[in-house]
């Protein structure tokens, strides 16, 4: 995990958390609008990049996913000057049908100099043609004057799912936070066949058939006895409007043996459910103190 706060930025982050000026997260309805199953994928593969030393520090593309992801989440007020100013990422374990990340951001205000923080989590199929079922969960240690354990539970739906923000109170902050997600992708895939079964007709029923036979024979002969017309002395236009003829000839007859027959086809539709079972969690760990700094940068996490 690494931590990302903008150099300009330190400052406010700092005179924020100094004058108590950090305010709860507002809730949103998950999964947040306009997050999508490719900002997570990126968001967790570039986290695990950057830890491994693949890349030094994120990547152009992980930052935008994670920015996306937290602006979307937290509800972040860009016209009234919010901002995210820093993050974390906790990427869970790569490898199965399921992969996600726990973000923390600090959310800044130009226009304010207030502050607060920001805990998501956000899990995603890793193979498209899959949607989530099962629940996540997102807990804390939440704190004002005193702690509070903060947890909240939630339904997976869609390819993609974002947790509403972690309840930390206002005038507050957290001290460690964990997502976890459990469940199965899944993929129903319908199959369609044909089946015949008995069906008796009735007198009505063989009589009304019988005569749409006859009105369908006689627009064809019509049909047919105009394109010979026009054909003239072309053999081979003669011979297409005859084909013509004949195909719609044998059409009829087969509707009508059909329709006076003692059987009928119908349809059955079978969904079989491919289910792959996951389970991803991750967690922030013990966060030392919001304002503290180190070099250049400011963690979000806790803060």
């Amino acid at each position: 995990m690494r931590s990302i706060l903008t150099r300009s930025a330190v400052a406010i982050a700092t005179l924020a958390i100094g004058s108590a000026a950090v305010a709860a997260s507002p809730a949103t309805a998950a999964t947040a609008s306009g997050v999508t199953r490719d900002m997570v994928l990126t968001a967790a593969n570039g986290a695990r990049a950057a830890d491994a030393g693949e890349t030094e520090g994120y990547s152009d593309a992980t930052t935008k996913a994670v920015r996306s992801i937290l602006n979307r989440a937290c509800s972040i007020d860009t016209d009234g000057g919010e901002f995210v100013n820093g993050f974390d990422i906790y990427p869970t374990a790569p490898g199965g049908s399921a992969d996600g990340v726990l973000l923390t951001g600090f959310i800044s205000n130009n226009m304010t100099w207030n502050g607060r923080p920001c805990v998501v989590g956000a899990i995603a199929t890793t193979d498209a043609s899959f949607n989530l079922a099962g629940t996540v969960s997102l807990d804390g240690d939440t704190y004002d004057n005193s702690t509070f354990r903060k947890q909240s539970i939630q339904n997976l739906s869609g390819d993609v799912y974002v947790t509403q923000p972690l309840a930390i109170p206002e005038n507050g902050g957290y001290d460690e936070a964990a997502f976890a997600a459990t469940g199965n992708a899944v993929k129903d895939t319908s199959t369609t066949t044909t089946k015949s079964v008995p069906d008796t007709k009735t007198a009505f029923e063989i009589e009304k058939a019988k005569a749409k036979y006859d009105s369908r024979i006689a627009k064809a002969k019509k049909s047919y006895a105009k394109a010979l017309d026009k054909a003239g002395d072309s053999k081979s236009k003669k011979s297409a409007a005859k084909k013509k003829y004949q195909a719609a000839r044998n059409k009829a007859k087969a509707q009508l043996a059909y329709a006076t027959g003692g059987v009928k086809n119908i349809e059955q539709t079978t969904v079989k459910t491919e289910a792959r079972p996951f389970y991803v969690s991750a967690s922030t760990g013990s966060n030392w103190n919001c304002g503290e700094s180190s070099g250049s940068e400011v963690s979000a996490a806790g803060c």
